[in-house]
């Protein structure tokens, strides 16, 4: 068999795993009130890529990448939020002088449920992705690449403290999202989630956003990885200090003042790379903390993706 070598270009969003909080208020985590919205806020990001040395013998180049977010309070209870995100990513694989150029394009839609002042709770997520992994040719003689699409669909119940999630690839010939996905669970049901806070994968910058963020914050996640079907830990902590940084937004520099947050798994975790991410603490009538920059590490030595801010 052939081995694969796939390129997960945002490392955040490559597997779903749940996040959940430990300590705090019935095992919750200390928030603050902006995560709440009282109409629709986008913000879009657009990528850049840091070369790095490849591994696998073969090289990624970006040609044009997006990111778009958008968070909408649902009117119907007025807790519950709903968060939507695309990235687009096309650009080339190249090997030697071969080159083959492809897009990907990843969507999802999560809603969060406010249950109180200090605890957020999934109720459910999708996920839709159209991935291109490199595989090497006969007797490793060029590389060809193949298109990968499946769905994965998460939900969850508040009251007995589960999560169902379902993993199906796409059906060629009918369209719909009805086959397995080779190496993963169709189906898994995690019980005895902890009571309080704790959220999807999809959701994280949504999240992240309602954080006390100081330059002393810290905190530890215990995640579930339903990929791998194992626990890692995540640690997210911020630098010691405020800095400002320039960004082009709607074509105008405009400087902010952000603080700096690491987010590192354990030794070992597959779930994807360290990456690093800057908020900034925005203050006044709309108070909120804003993700300006995000940038994560690609595999196989393939370099970085950073993700700016551009529109808010």
């Amino acid at each position: 068999m052939k081995k694969r070598v796939a390129l997960a270009l945002l490392s955040l969003l490559a597997c779903t795993f749940l996040l959940t909080g430990c300590g705090g208020e019935e095992g919750g985590i200390s928030l603050g009130s902006t995560w709440k919205e009282s109409e629709p806020k986008t913000y879009v990001y657009t990528l850049t890529h840091t070369p790095g040395t490849t591994t696998c013998g073969y090289e990624f180049h970006l040609t044009e990448g997006t990111y778009t977010t958008t968070l909408t309070p649902d009117n119907t209870d007025g807790k519950t939020y709903i968060y939507e995100t695309v990235l687009t990513v096309t650009g080339t694989y190249t090997k030697g002088e071969e080159e083959i150029a492809f897009t990907d394009v990843t969507t999802t839609r999560t809603k969060t449920y406010g249950i109180n002042s200090y605890s957020l709770f999934p109720k459910e997520s999708e996920r839709t992705i159209s991935q291109h992994s490199v595989y090497p040719g006969e007797n490793n003689s060029g590389f060809t690449v193949r298109e990968h699409n499946y769905k994965v669909v998460s939900s969850y119940d508040y009251g007995k403290k589960e999560a169902f999630v379902t993993f199906r690839a796409k059906n060629s010939e009918t369209g719909e999202y009805d086959l397995p996905v080779s190496g993963i669970p169709e189906n898994r049901t995690y019980t005895k989630l902890p009571t309080g806070t704790f959220f999807d994968n999809d959701a994280l910058m949504f999240v992240f956003r309602a954080f006390e963020l100081t330059p002393a914050f810290s905190t530890t996640f215990t995640t579930i990885d339903t990929v791998n079907a194992k626990k890692v830990n995540i640690y997210l902590s911020a630098d010691n200090e405020i800095t400002q940084r320039d960004y082009t937004i709607a074509g105008v520099s405009t400087p902010l003042d952000v603080i700096k947050l690491t987010a590192r798994m354990d030794a070992g975790a597959s779930s994807g790379q360290p990456f690093t991410m800057y908020y900034a603490p925005l203050e006044g009538q709309e108070e909120r903390n804003v993700l300006t920059e995000l940038t994560t590490t690609l595999p196989y030595g393939m370099g970085s993706l950073t993700y700016s801010l551009i529109t808010m």
